[in-house]
C-alpha cells in the first residue's frame, strides 16, 4: 500500500488542536459557586452599566423615549407625566391596568400582563425553594454513604457546598425524591390557575375593546367586487339594501392606481427642487 501525507490537512489539524488547548477555557472542573460568582461579576457589571446609560439617555433625550407626548393627537395622561430621572422606576407600577387599557390600548395591557404572569409563576419557584433546599441539603447521611463506600454530593474536602443544595445531592432510592415531584405539581397548578384568571380577564376586556366605537372594530374588508359596484355610492347603496340603512355608515372602494401613484411620487420629488430653484432665482435674480 502507499502512504500519503497531506501537509495542509496536518497543519490545519495541529492548529485546531492548539486553539482548543490554548483559547478554550475548561470550566467543567470549577466549583458551581465559583461559576455563579463569575457570572454575577460579568453580567452584573454589564447590567449596572446599561441601567446607568439608560437613566442618562432617558433624561437627556426625552422625545426619543416618550414619543406620544411629542405629538398632540397621541398625547395621553400617562405620557404627559414623564416623572423624574429615578422615581419613574416605582411610579410606573402605580399606573393601573384600567388606565393602560384606556390610554394605551389592548395590545399594551396584554403585553404587560404577560410579563406579570411570568413574574407570578416565579413566585411559586421561590416558595418551593423554601422547603426544597433544606430537603436537598439534609437528604444524604454521611454514615450511610460511608457504609456503601460513597461520598455525599457537596460534602468532604474540596467539594462544592452549593451542590449539596441541589437535586443531585439526594441519593438514589431515597423517599426525599418525591419532594421535588410535589413541588413541580405546586408550580404547574399555580401556573394553570393563573392562566384561568388571565382567560377570564382577557374575555372581559376583549369584549370591552370590541365594543368601543372605533373604525377598525366596525370595518369589513371585501374583495372581488363586481365592476358595476366599484364606486363609493354604488357599494354603499348595495350594502344598505343587504343589511339596513342604519347598520352601514359608509363604504369606500380602494383604488389600485399604480400609474397615478408614480406621477404623485415624481411630483413630490420635484416640488423641493422647484422651491429651491425659486429661492435661488429670488435671491440671485
Amino acid at each position: 500500500w502507499e502512504d500519503t501525507f497531506d501537509a495542509n490537512e496536518f497543519s490545519l489539524d495541529v492548529h485546531s488542536r492548539r486553539l482548543d488547548a490554548t483559547t478554550v477555557e475548561d470550566v467543567s472542573g470549577l466549583p458551581a459557586i465559583e461559576i455563579l460568582k463569575t457570572t454575577f461579576e460579568a453580567y452584573g457589571t454589564l447590567f449596572v452599566i446599561y441601567v446607568l446609560a439608560f437613566l442618562f439617555l432617558r433624561n437627556r433625550y426625552k422625545k426619543a423615549f416618550n414619543v406620544n407626548d411629542t405629538v398632540e393627537e397621541y398625547r395621553t395622561p400617562i405620557s404627559a407625566n414623564f416623572h423624574g430621572p429615578i422615581n419613574w422606576i416605582w411610579k410606573v407600577f402605580q399606573v393601573s391596568d384600567e388606565e393602560v387599557f384606556n390610554h394605551c390600548g389592548m395590545d399594551a395591557i396584554v403585553f404587560i400582563r404577560c410579563l406579570r404572569y411570568g413574574l407570578k409563576v416565579s413566585y411559586a419557584g421561590m416558595f418551593t425553594s423554601i422547603f426544597l433546599i433544606p430537603v436537598y441539603a439534609t437528604s444524604c447521611s454521611q454514615i450511610e454513604m460511608i457504609a456503601q463506600n460513597k461520598t455525599c454530593v457537596g460534602r468532604g474536602p474540596g467539594a462544592d457546598p452549593l451542590e449539596a443544595a441541589t437535586l443531585g445531592a439526594i441519593p438514589d432510592g431515597k423517599i426525599q425524591l418525591l419532594v421535588p415531584v410535589f413541588a413541580a405539581y405546586i408550580v404547574f397548578g399555580w401556573a394553570l390557575y393563573l392562566i384561568l384568571e388571565e382567560f377570564a380577564w382577557y374575555t372581559k376586556y376583549r369584549h370591552r375593546h370590541l365594543a368601543k366605537v372605533r373604525p377598525d372594530n366596525y370595518t369589513v374588508y371585501v374583495k372581488h367586487i363586481p365592476e358595476d359596484l366599484r364606486s363609493d355610492d354604488a357599494l354603499l347603496e348595495y350594502f344598505r339594501l343587504v343589511f339596513s340603512f342604519e347598520d352601514v355608515v359608509d363604504a369606500r372602494v380602494a383604488l389600485m392606481t399604480p400609474g397615478l401613484d408614480k406621477l404623485v411620487a415624481e411630483r413630490d420629488a420635484l416640488v423641493p427642487k422647484l422651491e429651491h430653484a425659486i429661492n435661488v432665482f429670488n435671491f440671485e435674480g
